[in-house]
């Protein structure tokens, strides 16, 4: 059986967002957030899954305390996935300022900065195993013609395992 399908590549990465608590990083919020990963990634909000939010403190007194969120977008060919992570590898203060511009646009207006804590990472499925080879039926006799035949079979048989190892 010939798969219908692409195999389907799941991207994963987490940002921090300044400007927001776990407390106010409500349902409602999240579900903008989700709205604003999928129109940057160009992909269906369901394809966009939070998978974690925790606080994120402050490492330095620059630096705001905020919320760090793990999300995955699924149901993406391997082109597109690339061209994300390629994206936000390679972020630059444009591309944060678009992508926070995006996310207020969206909705997420107490947001401050966007900063990549995990950069994306693609994780694609396992490949289908190989068919099974169809089953080879011997027929067993005990005069010598079939005995013959017995082992003209048995040896197809050991040459056919032989090409699969």
């Amino acid at each position: 059986l010939v798969p219908t399908t692409a195999p389907q590549i799941e991207v994963f990465a987490a940002v921090k967002l300044t400007g927001y608590t776990v407390a106010t990083f409500t349902a409602a919020k999240q579900t903008i957030f989700q709205f604003g990963i999928a129109t940057i990634a160009q992909v269906s909000v369901a394809d966009v899954t939070i998978i974690s939010i925790t606080a994120s403190a402050a490492r330095r007194q620059l630096l705001a305390a905020g919320i760090e969120v793990g999300f995955s977008i699924k149901n993406w060919d391997l082109a597109s996935a690339k061209v994300f992570t390629e994206t936000i590898n390679n972020a630059t203060a444009v591309n944060m300022a678009t992508m926070i511009a995006q996310f207020k646009l969206a909705g997420l207006t107490e947001i401050e900065s966007v900063i990549v804590t995990s950069t994306p990472s693609i994780t694609m499925p396992s490949p289908s195993p190989p068919p099974s080879p169809p089953p080879v039926i011997i027929i067993a006799s005990s005069s010598a013609k079939g005995a013959k035949s017995f082992l003209t079979a048995v040896a197809v048989l050991i040459a056919a395992i032989a090409s699969l190892v």
